[in-house]
């Protein structure tokens, strides 16, 4: 009997021991914002992410239409210089935005706005309007 009453004893401390821990534990988590407790969520309300996704959304756009232009044997030499100035351009204008250097930033995203326009139109002249970077210009936000 001596036993029983030990082991009885045993598990009721435990048990009054781990139902406080586990309600605060839930306490302690409910309190918490979610986004916190995952490290790989990527905030996008950053303007730096926004905007390094963006680049990259174009850089695909555009390295995918110069490829498409290139297996036709359409001269491509000047989609790639603009690629390379986008390129640049995304670069700086990062570089200014960490500087917060607004003025240069918005410069920046001009002249990104200009070389999509000129992208878009060296392709609409060539009669390519079925490439996705004139569809994906054609509605882009800057």
């Amino acid at each position: 009997m001596g036993k029983i009453k030990t082991f009885a004893l045993c598990m009721a401390l435990i048990i009054l021991i781990t139902i406080p821990i586990l309600i605060l534990g839930d306490t302690f988590n409910f309190e918490t914002d979610n986004e916190t407790l995952d490290q790989n969520v990527i905030v996008l309300k950053d303007p730096i992410v926004s905007i390094e996704i963006k680049d990259v959304n174009m850089a695909k756009e555009m390295q995918d239409a110069i490829d498409a232009l290139e297996v036709k044997g359409v001269d491509i030499s000047d989609l790639r210089n603009l690629k390379t100035e986008y390129a640049a351009y995304s670069n700086e204008e990062r570089l200014a935005l960490l500087e917060e250097d607004f003025e240069i930033v918005n410069k920046y995203q001009e002249e990104k706005q200009k070389i999509v326009q000129s992208f878009s139109e060296i392709l609409n002249e060539e009669g390519y309007k079925n490439l996705n970077i004139y569809e994906f210009t054609k509605d882009h936000k800057y």
